[in-house]
């Protein structure tokens, strides 16, 4: 019985290494990123899962986006609160969704980058904008977190370059 025991010990350690080791991948970062577009998105009158967005990111993360105000660039840069504030009630009164182009990823040891090409849309018309989501990542606690999104819609003086626009 004993020896039952420390088996069943060692395939459970065996296991968990093995499922950090996944998920410490690429393929870790993806779903990570992935699930962040699914919980922006959806229709109207939907309420948004704020316990799931704020649980893909470190505590003190920060969003910002790049553009043009009057004329002048502007970069504006928050907290997830503020983001909160500002756009989950929209999201919910008007229907949000983002789709994903393609997701360029780069890891290096617990950092990983991601270069993510969307189009987003409201209450289900045609696409609005297109742009560049440019995410950071740590790994910690055994899961990717979010550290910092910055994004930038496309313009007309600034098209995404083709090789992010492979739909996934």
């Amino acid at each position: 019985m004993k020896h039952l025991y420390v088996l069943i010990i060692i395939v459970m350690i065996v296991n968990n290494s093995f499922a950090q080791r996944t998920e410490k991948g690429e393929s870790g970062v993806k779903s990570t990123v992935v699930k962040l577009i699914e919980v922006i998105s959806g229709p109207k009158g939907v309420e948004r899962d704020e316990k799931a967005f704020r649980d893909l990111f470190i505590d003190n993360a920060r969003l910002g986006w790049i553009g043009t105000k009057e004329d002048k660039d502007a970069f504006v840069y928050i907290t997830i609160d503020e983001f909160i504030k500002r756009s989950w009630k929209f999201y919910s009164e008007y229907g949000f969704n983002e789709k994903i182009y393609k997701n360029t990823i780069n890891i290096y040891g617990n950092v990983a980058q991601v270069f993510q090409s969307y189009g987003t849309s409201i209450n289900n018309e045609p696409e609005r904008n297109r742009g560049i989501n440019n995410i950071q990542l740590v790994y910690k606690d055994g899961k990717w977190k979010i550290i910092s999104i910055i994004w930038e819609n496309e313009s007309i003086e600034n098209k995404i370059p083709d090789k992010y626009l492979k739909l996934e």
